[in-house]
């Protein structure tokens, strides 16, 4: 796994400002909220909150050559959902208790709840 660095971030951050408004507002995000967290290969994992509404959302933008791959509607799918509950959050932390860094392995799965995501590894029993 390739750990994020700062080589083109003022690019990559005017990027996602061009192509990311808030799931709740509508509102663009202005650049001291965007952070970007990692990078596997040419996606990135990055951190937003709001400065209208002060909403939070973690999303991932993916490139494919020099071209984005648009991933809005996953996060207008994954705002449906509402916010993550205590049980997700606590299950998600006993199925990572033994993670060793690598997420090539992961998948998001769905429960059998309706409107519930559930983090699964290569390793994990349930």
């Amino acid at each position: 796994m390739e750990f994020f660095n700062n080589e083109n971030t003022k690019d990559i951050i005017q990027n996602i400002r061009e192509i990311i408004h808030c799931p709740f507002c509508g509102s663009s995000y202005h650049e001291a909220n965007i952070k970007i967290i990692g990078k596997v290969s040419r996606s990135y994992v990055l951190h937003l909150i709001c400065r209208e509404c002060g909403n939070n959302i973690m999303a991932s933008l993916s490139y494919q050559g020099n071209e984005r791959i648009s991933f809005s509607q996953e996060v207008f799918d994954l705002v449906k959902k509402g916010p993550i509950t205590n049980d997700e959050v606590i299950d998600f932390f006993k199925e990572i208790k033994d993670f060793n860094g690598d997420f090539s392995g992961l998948s998001i799965q769905q429960n059998k709840k309706p409107n519930s995501r559930r983090l699964r590894g290569p390793n994990i029993q349930s």
